[in-house]
């Protein structure tokens, strides 16, 4: 919904026809989780790492669990592993396969002018569309990104802090959310 009015209606109201495509080569969404913290550095980080090429669509910054506790120093490992060295090692190979919608920046001109747009917030109308479209908002988003042929980029140096949850019942609460892996169900 905010894609779609800041991409298609404002910058059009702003710019008219002729400015739009500049505008939108020239347009960032920062996407954020609303627990998350960050520096004004690291948002400059991602952007830099965007503005070396104009075939990267989407950059993802490195997130830190933040709270006490053994719940949150699980997450601080899960995190380690599943996140920065997952994240480091696909950056390293060419191909980051998911910017996390809890801080990422995304280039506008690569959201709507390949179309992702349109087919991102189109309806699920089969079966199969539910669990595509389910598994998580910025996966999806990321697919259609990478098949497009929009690279995702990892910014090691972009940190952002998140709040965990630090009791059981916080994380098995988030775990039923879909928040965590579900292996990790009791």
């Amino acid at each position: 919904m905010y894609m779609n009015y800041i991409l298609k209606w404002k910058l059009k109201e702003k710019f008219g026809k002729s400015g739009y495509q500049d505008a939108l080569e020239n347009t960032f969404l920062l996407a954020l989780d609303g627990d998350v913290e960050f520096e004004p550095e690291a948002v400059l980080s991602l952007m830099r790492r965007m503005n070396k090429s104009k075939i990267v669509g989407a950059a993802c910054g490195r997130i830190h669990p933040i709270g006490s506790g053994p719940m949150v120093w699980y997450q601080q490992f899960e995190y380690a592993i599943s996140h920065w060295l997952q994240k480091a090692t696909e950056h390293v190979i060419g191909c980051v396969l998911c910017s996390p919608g809890c801080f990422s920046l995304f280039r506008g001109s690569a959201i709507i002018n390949s179309g992702i747009l349109k087919t991102y917030t189109s309806l699920p109308s089969e079966a199969k569309h539910h669990i595509q479209y389910d598994q998580g908002e910025d996966r999806w988003l990321c697919t259609l990104l990478l098949k497009k042929g929009w690279k995702i980029e990892y910014c090691a140096e972009s940190d952002s802090y998140t709040f965990a949850p630090e009791g059981f019942y916080e994380f098995s609460i988030s775990v039923e959310d879909g928040l965590l892996p579900q292996w990790l169900t009791f």
